[in-house]
């Protein structure tokens, strides 16, 4: 791909942006999900990021209200950080977003996705989009060279190395 999730994985494993935030969740979403899942696993990751007492053992019976009802508690005074990684579907901010207050701590959420749509659903003061674009020709000569040929092309090779390059459409996790 582009290196969306490469980009979100380096900011969420930052030692200075960690170090802002009292808990932090990862979480992959995909083409499907089940929200009451995707509830868990945030408070799952937050209790344990946090390094306080471990989640609530009951959260595996609660319901959607249930699971909102606990995070919103738990996070009244903190500043968190979620990455929500692959998302696809444009509903996606109406199924999370009560449970995620913005109380005003400083805390941030990223989503990366493929799908345009899913940013324009969400509030324009939550959202700040960021695209990624391929790299361009001479940058993405200069990466390919460096992995495939520890930095020069080797001449008998140059024509078909450009025509590699041409079909990885400057994405850089390709080259």
């Amino acid at each position: 791909g582009m290196g969306k999730t490469t980009l979100a994985a380096s900011a969420y494993k930052n030692k200075d942006v960690t170090s802002h935030f009292s808990c932090r969740a990862w979480i992959y979403v995909g083409r499907t999900y089940i929200k009451e899942d995707l509830l868990k696993s945030i408070i799952q990751n937050f209790y344990i990021s946090s390094m306080e007492e471990s989640a609530p053992s009951n959260i595996r019976a609660m319901d959607v209200i249930g699971l909102i009802d606990i995070l919103r508690k738990y996070l009244e005074n903190k500043s968190y950080m979620v990455v929500f990684d692959d998302v696809w579907k444009d509903e996606f901010w109406a199924d999370i977003k009560h449970a995620l207050p913005d109380n005003k701590n400083g805390s941030r959420l990223i989503i990366t996705t493929r799908n345009r749509g899913v940013a324009h659903f969400m509030p324009a003061s939550v959202v700040h989009i960021f695209k990624l674009e391929g790299l361009p020709l001479d940058a993405a000569w200069q990466l390919f060279c460096k992995r495939a040929f520890n930095g020069s092309c080797p001449p008998e090779l140059e024509e078909l190395s450009k025509k590699i390059i041409e079909k990885c459409g400057g994405l850089p996790l390709a080259l």
